[in-house]
């Protein structure tokens, strides 16, 4: 088939793959117009900010119980074969020397196992920002919510997560985040 200009602004008679390279470039590409299907294996297709007001928690725990501390972010995955990374860091505190704390993420159905990270306080003076990753396959096109637990691992005394009781409209030096990343 022959090339052929009409006159309201088309072409045809082009085949896929019938302009050469460096024809079109990323300004030619109209916006939006790449897809998520069309992306590749390891390209992030979503990022979520866990909101203020669910990282923004002060949860204590001294029973050595794992216990929710509400810190959390919501995720809905485009695509169940999808790899879903999740991390952050918390404000983590003991009031007593020498004491464990143990960190996991809940996935709505489990704990099991989950990523668990744990820090050992020297001082009962010190806060520490505690840094996690966790990641599993969606497994699902449903929202999911990833949860903090923590639980005391030794001693007697409080572990804390958190710096401030009352933290308004900051994070309290908390952060958690989500994405899903195409396999």
């Amino acid at each position: 088939m022959a090339i052929q200009i009409n006159g309201n602004g088309t072409i045809t008679g082009i085949s896929v793959g019938g302009l050469p390279n460096g024809i079109v470039d990323t300004d030619m590409i109209a916006a939006n117009a790449v897809t998520k299907a069309k992306q590749g294996s390891g390209s992030v297709i979503q990022w979520i900010q866990g909101a203020t007001a669910d990282v923004n928690a002060r949860h204590s725990e001294s029973a050595g119980s794992w216990e929710s501390t509400g810190i959390h972010v919501d995720i809905t995955p485009t695509n169940s074969s999808n790899l879903i990374v999740v991390g952050g860091f918390l404000a983590a505190h003991t009031d007593s020397d020498n004491k464990w704390s143990e960190f996991a993420i809940h996935n709505g159905t489990s704990r099991d196992t989950l990523m668990t990270s744990g820090y050992n306080s020297p001082n009962s003076s010190m806060w520490h920002s505690v840094p996690f990753k966790y990641s599993q396959t969606a497994g699902t096109t449903s929202q999911l919510t990833f949860t903090v637990y923590m639980k005391n691992g030794s001693g007697s005394g409080n572990s804390y997560v958190g710096w401030m009781s009352s933290p308004g409209s900051t994070k309290n030096w908390n952060d958690m985040w989500a994405m899903e990343v195409v396999v």
